[in-house]
């Protein structure tokens, strides 16, 4: 789609109940059949034409997963590095099927990975080998002789693949919808993806999410309700509503939590749109752009973002740089989180106009926390509250402490 068309106004799924919610296999076809035009990602061209974007539509993206059969229940590890939307498209497209993919970091060592996917009998592990190759055999080595010979390591399908068009898709062109579509028949048991945790307190432990627990990430979310319910895609400057996720995709990062629930369950259970980088992974052994604070700043002013998601290592570079602080303050939101952000830099930013927000969140139950708190003082910035949608427990623990404890009913199986 031409990045100067009309953005259509979409058809909203529910997120009023989560018995009502549709599972991401429904919410796929819902928006194939009422929001085919509705643009789902958004990107720069080349320096050459800073003007010229380039918009992957929902009808392009649903494509990606139309060729493959249903293969419920399959656990599939995905050890890649690819461009943010073509992972995104890897990711949804397994879950169309009834595959389960399982993003796992890069950064962690081999035989950590190994244990992951012998822990996880995982048989199936996608790959990008000419930019992991030498990492990608310490991890058939970590695995036992016996397993790794049931093992398959399968090439990621490229940006051209999965993207024949990019961005010149329509509904004229030839499409066969899968013909024995898969929906979950349990969204309490059947599972839709698996995470891992950091390893920050241990070695890293399995979090699989079943359907139900996925979709829950959307209905607590302030994030989707105030960037795509609250202002109907009007964002505070009147201008289309789109979110830059690029503020915090330093490379490999997509295995993260943050990464799957901007790329996919924001931009889905929205609709929003996100802005991102580029294409840069277009034969093999290229890398994807990886954010700086300065190609953030230069990708935000030429995607027209009105909201940014960004590292607090950025927010203290932005503080620090007067043509970013020109560019933020025009934005419905400045989002950060995941770190500590420096008092200073927090109050330069505010000082100058700049709608800052810090979040709070976890792999486990997504971001509790609101982004929108229109009685909180603006110098207050640093404070947060929690949503409504999630149910918050302070047990004491001592010396003035309390730990947070969310309550659900939703179970949550750790490995």
């Amino acid at each position: 789609m031409s990045a100067t068309q009309r953005i259509p106004v979409p058809v909203y799924p529910s997120l009023e109940n989560i018995s009502t919610q549709l599972s991401l296999p429904q919410l796929l076809d819902l928006h194939l059949e009422h929001n085919p035009e509705f643009p789902l990602y958004v990107f720069a061209n080349d320096e050459s034409d800073p003007d010229r974007l380039t918009e992957i539509s929902i009808l392009e993206y649903v494509r990606v997963g139309a060729g493959a059969g249903p293969q419920p229940g399959e656990i599939v590890a995905i050890v890649a590095v690819l461009d943010s939307f073509v992972y995104s498209a890897l990711v949804a497209g397994m879950i169309k099927v009834g595959l389960v993919p399982f993003p796992i970091s890069t950064f962690l060592p081999p035989d950590t990975i190994a244990q992951l996917i012998q822990g996880n009998n995982i048989h199936r592990i996608i790959t990008t080998d000419a930019t992991l190759h030498s990492f990608l055999v310490s991890i058939r080595e970590n695995l036992d002789l016996t397993y790794r010979a049931e093992c398959i390591f399968e090439e990621a399908p490229g940006l051209s693949i999965l993207y024949p068009k990019l961005g010149r898709d329509t509904s004229q062109d030839d499409f066969s919808p899968l013909s024995n579509p898969f929906f979950p028949t349990d969204e309490g048991k059947d599972l839709a993806l698996c995470m891992h945790s950091s390893g920050s307190t241990g070695v890293p432990k399995t979090i699989r999410f079943t359907h139900r627990a996925f979709k829950s990430f959307a209905l607590i979310s302030d994030m989707i309700h105030q960037t795509g319910r609250k202002s109907r895609l009007t964002s505070l400057s009147g201008k289309p509503i789109r979110i830059a996720g690029f503020g915090f995709l330093l490379l490999l990062l997509l295995f993260h939590s943050s990464a799957v629930f901007t790329l996919i369950a924001s931009a889905l259970y929205g609709p929003s749109t996100i802005a991102v980088f580029p294409p840069a992974v277009t034969q093999p052994g290229a890398l994807p752009v990886t954010a700086t604070p300065d190609n953030t700043i230069d990708h935000l002013k030429r995607t027209k973002a009105t909201a940014i998601l960004c590292f607090p290592h950025f927010i203290s570079m932005f503080a620090r740089d007067e043509k970013a602080i020109e560019v933020l303050r025009e934005l419905d939101y400045v989002i950060t989180g995941g770190g500590f952000v420096p008092t200073n830099a927090g109050d330069q930013l505010v000082s100058r106009g700049v709608r800052l927000r810090v979040t709070r969140a976890a792999t486990e139950c997504g971001g509790p926390t609101l982004i929108s708190t229109e009685d909180l003082d603006p110098e207050d910035w640093s404070a947060f509250a929690f949503t409504k949608r999630v149910k918050v427990r302070w047990i004491p623990y001592g010396g003035g402490l309390f730990r947070c404890q969310f309550l659900v009913r939703i179970p949550f199986d750790l490995k």
